[in-house]
């Protein structure tokens, strides 16, 4: 039996942050242990981009949890912004920042963008609304950014230094000495402490999370634009139509877009899987084009498309902590579509978690326990 400080179950922006972090606290017994998962989990097949800003405006945030919640993942995702960030710059890895912008699609969007901008004002982040071709826009500032994320996840893994496990996990069970992690090839790896970071594997290894849990289709494509100029920079990233729909700008001529899930069976809620769908394609296309339509913008058809499956917690606020009842076991889950900032943020929270006990960078209203009610049975 291979015995460690810390075992991490995934190999995405989670557990490789949470292994580099480790590292950095003089914390060198990792291991890695990368499932067998589905394609459309793999963080590499996302589209690139970070940001501060949330996919739905705050305004949703606000109204659903509450401002000291909404406040709080904000600023989460402001420490995963500027850590992914500065990791990236310090490596040479190719990255663009730029803005966060919402075009109004509606009166109706319009007015929730000025509670937004009000909100965010107040509470210490940038935000303004101006005029755009007879737009209505709001800007959230310099809070978005594409990048190579394969490159990232390469770095953030050679730098850890961590061994690495390729194989699935069966079981992980706590004992009196650490923790057991049981793999499909039969073999056990022990550790004093397990992190799970494998977002979807959770609701497998530990019941308890099985219905806390939810997973969701979505799509993403890349066009090239043929004809016109995008009102756009490298790094930008867009919204529109309350955030249905949403567009980073790769290149002057290069968009990654996505969006239209409403067009899916129960809008991708549950899926087992997320094929590229046309009409989404379709739609997607036709509402960008829609969009700058002043500026006489024509899509090629895509390029590249992917399909991916997300996964977000019930109550729609981040999981990140340790598990109830089981202190040994952290696990980090739910980003509700800003992974890659809140993926590099629980990472170092998590590792903090390992060797102090605790964590400055996650507060408690994101542990596991304000789940635990609905865990309970009969």
């Amino acid at each position: 039996m291979s015995s460690f400080d810390v075992i991490i179950i995934g190999r995405g922006i989670t557990g490789l942050s949470a292994a580099w972090h480790l590292y950095r606290h003089g914390i060198r017994k990792i291991c890695l242990i990368a499932p067998k998962i589905s394609p459309e989990t793999t963080a590499t097949l996302g589209p690139g981009y970070a940001s501060v800003s949330l996919h739905d405006n705050i305004s949703r945030a606000v109204h659903g949890q509450g401002s000291e919640v909404a406040h709080a993942i904000l600023n989460l995702n402001r420490t995963g912004f500027s850590g992914l960030l500065d990791f990236a710059r310090e490596r040479n890895i190719f990255h663009q920042v730029g803005q966060v912008s919402r075009f109004a699609d509606s009166d109706l969007e319009a007015k929730e963008m000025t509670k937004a901008v009000a909100w965010l004002v107040a509470n210490g982040f940038p935000a303004s609304i101006e005029k755009n071709q007879n737009r209505l826009v709001q800007r959230d500032g310099a809070a978005a950014a594409s990048l190579d994320i394969s490159l990232t996840l390469k770095f953030l893994e050679k730098e850890s230094k961590a061994a690495v496990r390729s194989n699935s996990v069966k079981a992980i069970k706590s004992n009196s000495n650490g923790v057991d992690v049981s793999l499909e090839d039969d073999t056990i790896v022990s550790g004093e402490m397990v992190i799970a970071a494998c977002h979807r594997g959770i609701k497998e290894l530990i019941p308890e999370m099985e219905h806390t849990l939810v997973n969701h289709a979505d799509q993403w494509m890349e066009f090239e634009v043929t004809k016109g100029t995008l009102p756009l920079a490298p790094g930008d990233l867009t919204f529109t139509a309350h955030s249905h729909f949403w567009m980073s700008c790769a290149t002057q001529n290069t968009l990654r877009a996505g969006g239209a899930r409403f067009l899916r069976k129960w809008a991708g809620i549950e899926a087992e899987s997320a094929p590229v769908m046309g009409n989404i394609t379709n739609a997607v296309k036709t509402k960008i084009e829609e969009l700058f339509k002043t500026e006489g913008v024509k899509l090629s058809d895509p390029v590249k498309a992917s399909g991916i499956l997300d996964i977000r917690a019930c109550d729609e606020i981040p999981i990140i902590g340790p598990m109830f009842g089981d202190s040994r076991i952290l696990l980090a889950s739910g980003y509700m579509g800003s992974g890659l900032t809140l993926g590099f943020a629980a990472g170092q929270g998590l590792a903090e978690f390992v060797d102090a006990g605790k964590s400055k960078v996650i507060p408690s209203l994101f542990h596991p326990n304000r789940l635990r009610s609905l865990t309970e049975t009969d």
